[in-house]
């Protein structure tokens, strides 16, 4: 019986590495998906009407600063450094409001994503209703192309730039996420609660990497082990295409691909763990039913 039961939590662990490594269904809701995606449109088209506002606010003090500065100047009859001190205001001024725009129209080509995505799962859902107004009661729910479902979680992920620093270490921008700060994530244009999925990651990486996207090299997973210690999960490595990632979505695509094909070779790994399981168990229940036949 011993023997019986160790066969059967073998089988356990397996299904249980198997599951681990797949990521969660996703979510039929697609109506609260939508909501959330639009709120955090709504919440980065604000903030980047702040940030506008804010930049407005400094520039104009920074001009009225030095235009005193100019008029006191030529009170003393120093009019060329007046004029000068005024172009000095006046450029200074103008680079906080270039910086300041530069930062609103990133966010808010953010946000233009985030609706461009809650839009599509829309008509996904004006699909689906009326395939159920006509009779179809197949699963027309989300298919996860909004990057947004329910997914696997990671402790940390980093986004590496060039894999062959540091002896192989790397270097890019390694996100922990317990690390990560409310503001971070508002910046990202995520809630508080917010998961640590792959999607979350990269919409912070997007907000706070000090490089761009397009020069992403490599990602690598870590999450942790029985001990407590993060560790990377080296299958899950995703590499760059030649000529890289063209943008966030080509990237969860990868991702996508390679969670897909991981899940497979782990069901397929599993599959012939467990055949070969089987052929290892001793026909003792057949024999004993045989026997109680004989005897009855």
């Amino acid at each position: 019986m011993f023997f019986f039961s160790k066969i059967k939590a073998l089988k356990s662990v397996i299904a249980q590495k198997v599951a681990a490594v797949k990521p969660a269904p996703p979510s039929k809701d697609l109506e609260s998906k939508i909501e959330t995606l639009e709120s955090r449109a709504e919440a980065l088209n604000d903030r980047a009407a702040t940030i506008r506002e804010n930049a407005q606010e400094r520039a104009d003090a920074v001009r009225d600063a030095y235009q005193c500065k100019a008029d006191g100047l030529r009170d003393k009859g120093m009019d060329r450094l007046a004029n000068l001190v005024e172009r000095m205001g006046e450029s200074k001024a103008a680079k906080i409001e270039h910086k300041a725009e530069c930062k609103a129209a990133k966010l808010e080509a953010k946000a233009d994503h985030l609706q461009g995505k809650a839009d599509r799962l829309k008509e996904k859902l004006d699909d689906s209703d009326d395939n159920d107004d006509n009779g179809d009661d197949g699963d027309n729910g989300d298919n996860g192309d909004d990057g947004d479902e329910d997914a696997a979680t990671y402790d940390k992920v980093y986004f590496v730039l060039d894999p062959d620093a540091n002896d192989g270490g790397g270097s890019g921008t390694i996100y922990e996420w317990d690390q990560l700060s409310p503001e971070v994530l508002e910046e990202a244009g995520l809630e508080p609660d917010a998961e640590p999925t792959f999607a979350n990651y990269v919409a912070v990486f997007e907000a706070t990497s000090w490089f761009d996207i397009e020069d992403l090299q490599e990602v690598r997973f870590f999450a942790e082990d029985e001990f407590g210690d993060l560790r990377e999960i080296e299958e899950m490595r995703i590499e760059a295409p030649e000529g890289g990632f063209a943008d966030a979505d080509a990237l969860l695509a990868a991702y996508d691909e390679a969670i897909a094909a991981m899940g497979h070779e782990m069901n397929t790994e599993s599959l012939f763990i467990s055949m070969d399981l089987d052929e290892m168990m001793p026909a003792e229940d057949d024999e004993a039913e045989e026997d109680d036949t004989t005897f009855a």
